[in-house]
């Protein structure tokens, strides 16, 4: 199983730096891949906006309405649960990761009001649909 029984220190040492290497780039590829889907989200939500300020035009099934809304809610919930994953950040990480929830934040009232006016939207029959952009 093993080579040999004794190691030397500096070995050791060696295999502990490796070890903490490895922790630092799992956490800070979880951190990325958060901000990943956190910036997808967003790039969606601004798709929800531009296609509410046309109106719903051209007209999409209610599903495809829906979907509009449930992706960047769960690429959201993803990000918040990559972030929640990460163990023992470093202080920069710290730092890097209160801002991101601050985004994240703010961007949830976006995503939040866009979620409920879609919602408003598909319980509505098409002419008042339609007055729902005239207030």
């Amino acid at each position: 199983m093993f080579d040999r029984l004794h190691y030397t220190k500096s070995e050791i040492e060696n295999c502990k730096v490796e070890a903490e290497n490895a922790r630092l780039k799992l956490t800070y590829d979880r951190y990325n891949s958060a901000i990943a889907d956190y910036n997808e989200s967003l790039r969606l939500v601004n798709k929800i906006i531009d296609y509410r300020n046309k109106q719903f035009i051209p007209a999409k099934a209610d599903t495809a309405v829906q979907h509009m809304v449930d992706l960047p809610n769960s690429l959201f919930e993803n990000a918040k649960t990559k972030l929640s994953q990460i163990e023992k950040p470093d202080a920069n990480l710290v730092a890097l990761m209160a801002s991101l929830k601050n985004s994240m934040d703010d961007a949830s009232e976006k995503l939040k009001e866009q979620t409920d006016f879609v919602k408003s939207y598909l319980r509505k029959n098409k002419i008042a649909r339609k007055a729902m952009f005239y207030r």
